[in-house]
């Protein structure tokens, strides 16, 4: 079984990704049947980064793809990003774990 230390010891060796996040990871994963190198590997397929709120998260994301490019500046405005965060989490699209320091979210795609 491997545990959270394990993992954060592993990911201090090979990756150093953010440990709240990690561990808020490693705790929704649920499973202790994994190896510390494959927790690693399923953070980084599904980690989508820290934000400061999932609204920032939303705004990123549709500005990164072009989605909302199409739109005249005049309508983009009216786009509720808080609206469409709030639905990709409510929709499975996304999961987001609160975190402690520095009060912001990690985001997390679920593939």
């Amino acid at each position: 079984m491997t545990t959270l230390a394990e993992v954060l010891e592993y990911n201090e060796v090979n990756y150093f990704y953010p440990v709240e996040a990690l561990t808020a990871f490693y705790e929704n994963l649920g499973s202790g049947d994994l190896e510390s190198r494959e927790v690693c590997r399923y953070f980084e397929d599904s980690y989508a980064g820290i934000y400061d709120s999932v609204e920032d998260y939303a705004y990123e994301s549709l500005e990164s793809c072009g989605d909302l490019e199409n739109l005249e500046e005049s309508l983009r405005r009216y786009f509720d990003y808080q609206s469409y965060g709030r639905d990709l989490v409510l929709g499975g699209d996304i999961w987001v774990a609160q975190l402690v320091n520095p009060y912001a979210v990690a985001v997390f795609r679920n593939n």
